[in-house]
């Protein structure tokens, strides 16, 4: 579960990596279900408590768990009174559905999480099921990753499992990382000693309070039980120099939970997200978040089985992975990563959660920015859109809206790029209102689409005209009926004044085709088109020309760029110093 309460205003509101003048305010905290020591449950207090802190990691938190709390989702409740983003991980589920586990909230935008499970020693299955959950910050552009944890307090072995597994985690973790929790265990335990020793691989793990603390730091047991330290803020190696000395501190005056809050604060160097991922984005993705109109922008950091989640924008349009996981390499233009398709997979957003990329109307703009490495352009076709096609010729049940396509001969275009639009959602009709077999309704470039290496693929649409470029050029093309199967009327004496369309720009001047339940039922009885990534519906299948290649960047906007902006998109990428693999 996302809530997403500040989105984009996060960005510019609070503290960022680029900035790094003002250090990140941490806190962990062990709520007990908000039921205090003096017998209260009171969730407002808990987080009176941590009011000011930009992250707070919360363990045993319900989830409308059981009646002892109330039925309240608690984690969504202490964003609400926080008024940030929240994420929660549940591990325990009651018979009613409730849900007992951990929460981050956060200022900055969470644009994804998962939640690993941790695991039981063998005689052990029916114990109290542990996780470790992951989120993924986007702080001014930047990914930092955290991790809120509440490891096992009654066995032993199942402590020594759960901390070898967190250790793998962490080691395959691509960004710099943030973890706290209740560990249940000591500073002087082996399960200390186990979790902060030289890793393999990865970053090293640092606890945080030896710098930022003074004393011991216990946060429990100052109510009458034997005190400890328990509840931690570890970092990475590669944060450990931005612990701020001095900062931290344990309320050891509360009763709102039998744990003490800890805080501790933490400054980030800029530079940090790249070096610890041992990858260097080519490109600037700053000019792409500054362009106006966007609202999808993926840069495919992501790991394999993670959505990839839109940076910078208004929703977060997680791309969900269709046909398993979807592997991430290095070499990159804003992420330093890229997206590996092979044909068989391809990324999804449904038509219901496609919000504003649902992009449609008499007066729809729309313009498509995607850097790319194509690999077979017999095979590989489809960019990203929402573009469904139907079950072959004459079949007039799709709903296209728009795409970024290529290698379409039909009607001219062979291995050139070929963006397309819709007004009717299924095939093409001339202005008598008869149709042709396909969509014909689509610019052509005059040069192919560059194979095996990156380049930049990109299109718009102001309502009127659709133009393609490749590399961030604009070249024009006439029509030539002949050369281009553009014979027919529709072609040739339907464009603006009775004149032909064009070819690149070519001339739609209808606007895009929207799915109306009321009005398309019948007809059109699959739906609205899911937004789709590498692959889309034609001819009755998914994959029959679901593209082979690296994806890099990818951006949509709700109106037409310029030639100019195009230009400025292209050289934001620097796709000539990625890593030619």
């Amino acid at each position: 579960m996302i809530r997403r309460i500040l989105s984009v205003l996060a960005l510019s509101l609070f503290p960022a990596f680029a900035a790094a003048e003002e250090p990140l305010r941490l806190a962990t905290f062990n709520i007990h279900h908000a039921e205090g020591t003096d017998g209260k449950l009171d969730l407002k207090r808990v987080a009176d408590l941590v009011r000011g802190a930009d992250i707070v990691a919360f363990q045993e938190v319900d989830v409308r768990f059981r009646d002892r709390s109330g039925k309240v989702d608690q984690a969504a409740a202490l964003g609400d009174l926080l008024r940030a983003n929240v994420a929660f991980g549940g591990n325990l589920i009651d018979a009613d559905g409730g849900q007992y586990g951990v929460a981050l909230v956060s200022r900055f935008p969470i644009v994804a999480h998962q939640n690993h499970r941790l695991p039981r020693s063998a005689g052990r299955e029916k114990a109290e099921p542990r996780g470790l959950l992951e989120c993924r910050l986007d702080v001014n552009g930047r990914p930092l990753r955290v991790f809120v944890t509440h490891l096992a307090h009654d066995s032993a072995a199942d402590k020594a499992l759960q901390v070898a597994r967190v250790r793998e985690v962490l080691a395959a973790c691509p960004d710099p990382w943030i973890m706290m929790g209740d560990f249940n265990f000591r500073p002087d335990s082996d399960d200390y000693k186990a979790l902060t020793a030289a890793p393999a691989g990865g970053e090293r793990i640092v606890d945080g309070w030896p710098i930022a603390g003074k004393g011991e730091g216990h946060s429990i047991g100052l109510h009458g039980s034997r005190p400890g330290r328990i509840d931690y803020v570890f970092v990475s190696g590669s944060l450990a120099a931005g612990i701020v000395a001095g900062s931290g501190r344990v309320d050891v005056e509360t009763v709102a939970s039998d744990h003490q809050p800890v805080y501790i604060q933490l400054t980030v160097p800029a530079a940090t997200a790249a070096k610890a991922a041992n990858v260097a984005p080519t490109g600037d993705p700053t000019v792409v978040l500054k362009t106006p109109g966007l609202v999808g922008f993926w840069t495919f950091g992501e790991e394999a089985g993670m959505p990839r989640v839109s940076t910078g924008t208004k929703e977060p349009h997680p791309l969900t992975e269709v046909g398993g996981p979807i592997p991430r390499v290095a070499g990159g233009p804003y992420s330093g990563r890229a997206a590996e398709l092979d044909g068989k997979h391809y990324f999804r957003i449904p038509y219901a959660e496609t919000g504003d990329l649902n992009i449609a109307g008499s007066n729809a703009q729309v313009s498509m920015f995607a850097v790319v490495r194509v690999e077979n352009l017999k095979q590989s076709r489809t960019i990203a859109g929402m573009w469904t096609e139907g079950k072959g010729a004459n079949d007039d049940s799709g709903t296209r809206q728009y795409a970024m396509l290529m290698n379409m001969p039909t009607y001219g275009g062979p291995r050139r790029l070929v963006p397309h639009v819709s007004s009717e959602g299924g095939v093409t009709r001339r202005a008598d209102g008869s149709a042709f077999p396909w969509c014909a309704d689509y610019a052509v470039t005059p040069r192919e689409v560059p194979e095996s290496r990156w380049c930049s693929l990109a299109f718009t649409y102001d309502g009127q005209w659709l133009k393609a470029y490749i590399d961030g050029r604009l070249e024009p093309m006439g029509l030539d009926p002949a050369r281009d199967r553009r014979n027919d009327r529709y072609f040739t004496a339907e464009g603006p004044d009775g004149r032909d369309r064009g070819m690149n720009p070519y001339y739609h001047g209808r606007g895009i085709f929207r799915y109306d339940p009321s009005r398309h039922a019948a007809t059109k009885p699959g739906g609205g088109s899911d937004f789709t990534v590498g692959a889309r519906h034609a001819v009755g299948t998914m994959l029959g020309e679901a593209t082979i290649g690296r994806f890099g960047g990818l951006a949509v906007f709700n109106r037409a760029l310029s030639d100019d902006e195009i230009r400025a998109l292209h050289d934001s990428a620097r796709v000539e110093a990625i890593e030619p693999r």
